[in-house]
C-alpha cells in the first residue's frame, strides 16, 4: 500500500513539474511585453524596459523558470504584477476556512455563476447547501 502511494504521489509532482513548465513555456510564447502591459500603451519606452529588467522578463527563459520554480519551492509565490504586492497575500484569504468552495447567495448567484435547474433539486436551502458540498440528510 505504501508502495502504491508513494508511486501515485510520484506521478503527480512529475505532472505538476511538466504542467508549470508547459504554462510557463506558452506565457513565453505569447506575443506581448510584461511591461508593457503593466505601464500601459502610453508608457515611455524606458519605463518599459525598466520594469521589464526588475520583473527579470528581460532575461533568458530558463533562467526565469528556474527563478520561478526554485522561490515557489522555497513558499515564494512571487508578486503580483498589477497589484505589486505579494501573491500570497492575494491567496491566503481565499484559502482561509469557510471560503474554500461555491457558496451561493439568496439570490442563488455567487461569483462562480448560478445555480441551475430546480429538477430533483427540493428547494432553495437543499440548492445551497448542494453548491456548497453539503449533502442533507435523507428522510426515512
Amino acid at each position: 500500500m505504501a508502495r502504491y502511494i508513494l508511486k501515485r504521489v510520484g506521478l503527480a509532482l512529475i505532472t505538476l513539474v511538466l504542467l508549470s513548465m508547459i504554462v510557463f513555456a506558452i506565457s513565453t510564447i505569447l506575443p506581448g511585453n510584461v511591461g508593457r502591459a503593466v505601464l500601459g500603451p502610453f508608457a515611455a519606452q524606458e519605463s518599459v524596459d525598466a520594469l521589464n529588467a526588475q520583473l527579470g522578463t528581460d532575461r533568458p527563459v530558463l533562467e526565469q523558470y528556474w527563478d520561478w520554480a526554485s522561490g515557489l519551492v522555497q513558499g515564494d509565490l512571487g508578486q503580483s504584477l498589477t497589484l505589486q504586492i505579494p501573491a500570497w497575500d492575494l491567496l491566503q484569504p481565499a484559502l482561509e476556512p469557510g471560503h474554500v468552495g461555491l457558496e451561493v447567495t439568496d439570490g442563488g448567484r455567487s461569483a462562480g455563476g448560478q445555480v441551475e435547474g430546480r429538477a430533483g433539486v427540493g428547494g432553495r436551502g437543499q440548492q445551497r447547501a448542494l453548491a456548497r458540498g453539503i449533502e442533507r440528510p435523507r428522510r426515512r
